[in-house]
């Protein structure tokens, strides 16, 4: 991950989206 979105947990294309997925 290199773009971190939610509390601390990175996010992208190749990753799932945990805590706080929109």
């Amino acid at each position: 991950s290199q773009d971190p979105d939610y509390e601390g947990v990175s996010i992208d294309a190749h990753e799932v989206r945990i805590s706080g997925a929109k």
